[in-house]
């Protein structure tokens, strides 16, 4: 679903439209690198729908003998990866198509010829499963960094360095087999709420049975378009989501500090572009009149005085960069919570309110922002593109008898999406 969806191929336009149509080459070497390895540079006149379900126009064009342009990163593509390079990101790596054990008939078009070569695959299986294979490779977080990481042209300045962050993260530790983990150790995982879980079964039909299933979900923070394709997908996302950070509140006086602790994620919380996650504090008196706000959406707005943490790339002329990110120069504000970071962010409530006051405390994410869905529903109205939902990642809520911090009647936390 990389390149199948409303989001990239309106960003892909703005590209084009602002550097030239080449330059598209550069979102699809990660984002539709089929398109790439064939040659292809139009632009897009035929893509697949979101919505659809097991492959059926892969399977039409495979019945008619038809090549296509497989809409995001299909299997062919991830499994002839040979090499992974430390060179940035922007798809450094090798991807060899050709030099494989291949069978008898393999690449005929004459349909007896063709079922001769299946039958062989199935006979023999050893040598078609060891050249789509690399377990090492796999293993290693440098070949999901090939994509993950992202670097602009020109100027090479860092857009996403998930991998540096990883590096730095305390899930980076060979020497502790109990800490390590890699990113498929959490994103190819049967059971995204315990890493540690490790859940057995079978990759193909009458296969044989793995200790350690590696799931091709490949479950992230993009719970919107995977909802959009099966409720399943939507729900591990969100799942995975709300393992990532943790939420304590303290009160001294009026004074009230929320520390939020990136708990479980091995790269920097919120990761991947356009990402936006804050905090939401409401403090209701005695009376049940709300004496104080911040972070409350407006119109489906999150405020600008919200305490937000988010990564702006700005231009040479320290602009942030917007939708351009290819003339991003430096970072201009980076308030993403590093993993294993605690950030405590610091609130001043009202000294006149009457008690007892409760105050509710929230951690919300949303994939995209409200104006950048407008954008792209502007360019394609008939798509009927809806609201990324915001997803609640964690709540606390205490009630506090007297203004000295000191006693507190209810505390309960809560994590749901609304």
């Amino acid at each position: 679903m990389n390149m199948d969806h409303p989001y990239y191929r309106f960003q892909e336009d703005v590209a084009a439209q602002s550097e030239g149509e080449e330059f598209r080459v550069l979102c699809r070497g990660c984002h539709a690198p089929q398109m790439v390895i064939n040659g292809d540079n139009k632009p897009f006149s035929d893509f697949g729908d979101m919505r659809e379900k097991g492959g059926k126009s892969l399977k039409v064009a495979l019945a008619h003998g038809q090549s296509v342009n497989e809409r995001g990163t299909g299997c062919v593509f991830c499994h002839r990866v040979t090499k992974a390079e430390n060179a940035g990101g922007n798809t450094d790596m090798t991807v060899n198509l050709k030099d494989r054990e291949s069978y008898v008939f393999e690449d005929a078009k004459n349909s007896m010829l063709k079922w001769l070569s299946e039958k062989q695959i199935n006979a023999m299986p050893a040598p078609h499963k060891a050249s789509y294979s690399n377990p090492e490779l796999y293993q290693s977080s440098l070949y999901c960094a090939t994509c993950h990481n992202e670097f602009t042209t020109g100027q090479g300045a860092n857009v996403n360095d998930n991998f540096g962050e990883w590096l730095a993260s305390p899930f980076n530790a060979p020497g502790n087999p109990a800490q390590h983990k890699t990113c498929i150790d959490c994103h190819m995982t049967q059971d995204v709420t315990n890493f540690d879980n490790k859940v057995g079964g079978q990759s193909t039909n009458n296969g044989p049975m793995k200790s350690n299933l590696r799931s091709h979900h490949l479950v992230g923070g993009n719970y919107f378009f995977t909802g959009m394709r099966n409720p399943e997908h939507k729900k591990m996302s969100i799942d995975i989501l709300k393992t990532a950070l943790s939420l304590e509140v303290e009160k001294q006086g009026n004074q009230f500090t929320a520390k939020v602790t990136n708990v479980n994620s091995g790269h920097d919380m919120p990761g991947g572009a356009r990402r936006q996650v804050w905090l939401e504090v409401i403090a209701t008196d005695a009376n049940g009149k709300q004496v104080f706000t911040s972070g409350v959406m407006q119109n489906g707005v999150i405020p600008k005085d919200a305490h937000k943490f988010i990564k702006v790339g700005v231009d040479k002329d320290g602009k942030p960069v917007g939708l351009r990110f290819w003339r991003y120069v430096k970072i201009g504000k980076d308030t993403r919570i590093k993993s294993g970071e605690t950030r405590n962010e610091v609130f001043d409530l009202p000294d006149n309110a009457q008690y007892p006051l409760t105050v509710s405390t929230r951690v919300l994410y949303q994939v995209f922002a409200k104006g950048l869905t407008d954008k792209v529903r502007a360019a394609y109205p008939d798509e009927h593109i809806p609201d990324p939902e915001v997803i609640e990642l964690q709540a606390v809520t205490k009630t506090y008898a007297m203004n000295n911090g000191q006693n507190q009647n209810v505390t309960s936390k809560a994590s749901s999406s609304h």
